[in-house]
This record gives C-alpha cells, structure tokens and sequence, in this order.
C-alpha cells in the first residue's frame, strides 16, 4: 500500500507546488498557499490519479488532482470559518483566518476555487473535450448539487437531527458534502484518458460506497480521537448537537458499517484492471487514524 501511495502522492505534491509558486507574491496568494501547503492525505487527488492509471497514464490527470484539491482546500478553509465550525487549528496549525484574517480566508477560498478551473483550462495534458468534461464534473459535484449543497443541509439541520428516524437526512448530508467530491476525483481522473460511459458509472458507485466508509471512520475519529492524533479539535459533533454514525448505532455497530460499506466498495471494482491501487486507497482512507 505505501508503494502506491507514495507513488500518486509525490507527483501530486510536485504539481500542487509548482501551481502555487505560480500565483506570485501577495498576501491573497499567502493565504492561497498556507492551507493548501498544510499537507493532509490528498485522497482526493490519490483518487484522481488511481482512477487516471486504469486508462492510461495517470500524469495526464495531475492538473485535475491539483484543481480537486484546490476545492477541498477551500471547503477546509471555508469549514472553518466563525460563520462554520470556528476552529482554530487545522492538521496541527492556526486556521487561515487565525493567521490571515476572516476577510483573507474568504478570499482565499474563493480564489483557490476560481484557480482550480484556471488551471484545468491551461492544462497540457488535456485535450479541449476533456477539460470542458472535466469543469463539468467538477462544478456539478462541489456547487449546488454536491458538496456546497451538502454543507448547506448540514448548517440547517445542525441541532435538529436527534436519532434514527432522521437517519436518511443524515445519510443525504454525508452524500453531499463528502462522497461527491470523492466521485468527482475519480470521473475526473477517468475522463482525461478518455474513458466510456460505462466505465464512469462503476467508478460513480465505487466513490458513493468508499465516500460512506471514509464518514463512518470520520464519526467514530471524532468521538474517540484526540487533538494530538489528528491536529484539530475532537467530540466537535456532539458538542454541536450534530446526529453521527456512532450517536444512532453506536461505536462498534459504526465500525461494522464502517467496514460493510468498504467491502461493497472493493466488490463493485473487482473487475476492474488495475484494481490494486483502487483497493489500496480505499483502504488507506477507512482505516486511518487521523
């Protein structure tokens, strides 16, 4: 598993830093970079890159992880706004409005969002039907109808969802705000080595499964984790009254689903070529520990 991750994850590093330095000197272009450079996992961009190898040379896709991670950058900043969560610290350092301002944050995210596009537009790699495939996906899956739309629901419902009978509201949460973006990644990454109709629809069911287990992990690390483990603050859900795998079925049934929904996953890309990367991000987003 390490082999494949450090394999996509260098690459992705080079080419989110090589679009960074490209933004210039200016504390907007600071504030760009502070959140985007805090590091993190990049599963997004890893499944970008996974889903990119099965069709050809996953370097085409690089600007398509860069412009997704992008996107997740300014969901993060955005998350952690006074207006959002208010946090204070990400992955072990201030928030960006901590260290930048709020009014800095605000246009830090906004900006990393419009630069996405910028750089799936000037990309080399992509052919002009790709990219303007490629901005579909991605402006569909992270605005109204996907991740944007899911945080909305999440912010509305915050402290009215109590237990099981507002499950279903809860599980169309989680599907918005977090598996589409990771369905996003993996059309992406199809659709810039040309893939077919059928082959997107399998990675679309693959995304929606392995983005619900990467949420049950996500609950139960909330609950039983600490500040020290994953660089933010822990038990944030239940102090904000917020409805969580492990509040409705408990921690261990959690675990069981956790680990159902993994196994759904793996089992709609079996037969798929070059199934060994899948498989292993897969399992290195529901197992980890932060």
């Amino acid at each position: 598993m390490e082999k494949v991750i450090s394999k996509y994850l260098d690459d992705v590093e080079a080419a989110i830093d090589k679009s960074l330095v490209k933004l210039g000197e200016s504390t907007l272009a600071d504030a760009m970079r502070y959140t985007t450079r805090l590091g993190g996992k990049r599963i997004r961009p890893l499944l970008t890159l996974a889903a990119a190898d099965i069709y050809g040379d996953h370097k085409n896709a690089l600007d398509c992880a860069v412009a997704i991670e992008m996107i997740h950058t300014m969901s993060l900043i955005h998350d952690d706004l006074p207006a959002m969560d208010n946090d204070d610290y990400r992955r072990g350092k201030l928030t960006n409005h901590k260290v930048f301002g709020e009014a800095q944050a605000v246009l830090a995210g906004d900006s990393l969002t419009v630069y996405a596009f910028e750089v799936i537009a000037n990309s080399p790699a992509l052919s002009d039907k790709a990219k303007i495939d490629v901005m579909k996906i991605l402006a569909d899956y992270s605005g109204l109808n996907g991740m944007m739309g899911g945080q909305s629901l999440d912010i509305i419902h915050e402290n009215k969802l109590t237990d099981a009978k507002d499950f279903e509201i809860l599980k169309t949460i989680h599907f918005m705000k977090t598996t589409k973006l990771f369905q996003a990644g993996l059309l992406m990454g199809a659709v810039a080595n040309g893939a077919g109709n059928g082959a997107k629809h399998t990675l679309e069911q693959f995304g929606a499964k392995v983005g619900l287990a990467f949420q049950v992990q996500d609950d139960i690390l909330d609950e039983t984790s600490t500040f020290e483990a994953t660089g933010k603050a822990t038990q944030k859900d239940a102090l904000k009254g917020k409805l969580t795998y492990p509040k409705v079925f408990g921690l261990e049934r959690s675990k069981e689903m956790r680990d159902e929904y993994l196994t759904e996953a793996l089992g709609i890309i079996k037969d798929t070529d070059r199934l060994g990367e899948l498989r292993d991000i897969a399992i290195y987003m529901v197992v980890r520990d932060k």
